[in-house]
């Protein structure tokens, strides 16, 4: 290919050997010696090589970008982990040292577009899981399926099950409440006249409204 002449050669050798020439021009370069990181002169070398490590990079595409924000939501829903701690100074230079062009997604955006996103594929991974039978004829032609009628469920016994079935109980409790235009009246003159706070729903994408959904209840 090097026999050729420069206009005859295809263009992905030449960008792959322009990359080449530049990824052995940064790594041949060292920091003069007795400098150190601190010292103000070796600030230029030290953006040079930030500024010459981003430019070999190849650009992240939209999908590739879309993926790292989903899997930040996703791993900020899972552990619990409260969304203004994405705007921490760590977590963003992490991946920066990895990417330097690196944008992570702001609480707004979790909050809202990703975390709908990854509770409803929670939900439907959890729900699929539930829909298989607990058992299963290996000697059968398929796998049976459950009937038209049912419905993905937990098994019983199943760890902190009365936890679950005290809270469903709690939720019916507020939107019982909430839905029946006397009960609420009354409860409303009942908190104001006490300086309590109103009755919270939970929402489903939100773990915080479990917890107020709980309190409000009982101190109502």
């Amino acid at each position: 290919m090097m026999a050729l002449d420069p206009h005859e050669r295809p263009t992905w050798f030449a960008v792959s050997t322009k990359r080449q020439k530049q990824a052995k021009a940064l790594s041949s370069m060292k920091a003069p010696t007795g400098i150190s990181f601190g010292h103000p002169s070796a600030a230029p070398f030290k953006t040079l090589q930030e500024s010459m490590r981003r430019y070999a990079l190849p650009k992240l595409s939209q999908v590739d970008l879309e993926a790292i924000k989903k899997d930040v939501a996703m791993h900020f829903y899972i552990t619990g982990t409260s969304f203004h701690r994405v705007g921490q100074f760590y977590l963003k230079r992490a991946f920066q040292r990895a990417r330097p062009d690196i944008v992570l997604p702001n609480r707004q955006a979790l909050a809202n577009k990703y975390l709908h996103s990854c509770y409803h594929e929670v939900k439907e991974e959890t729900d699929r899981r539930l829909g298989a039978p607990d058992t299963q004829d290996i000697f059968g032609p398929g796998k049976p399926k459950w009937g038209g009628n049912d419905v993905p469920r937990y098994p019983n016994g199943y760890p902190f099950d009365h936890l679950a079935n005290f809270v469903d109980s709690c939720k019916d409790v507020v939107r019982f409440i909430r839905n029946n235009g006397r009960f609420k009246s009354a409860l409303s003159s009942l908190q104001n006249a006490n300086h309590l706070g109103r009755l919270v729903i939970h929402a489903p994408t939100q773990w915080c409204t479990l917890q107020q959904c709980l309190v409000s209840l009982h101190e109502s």
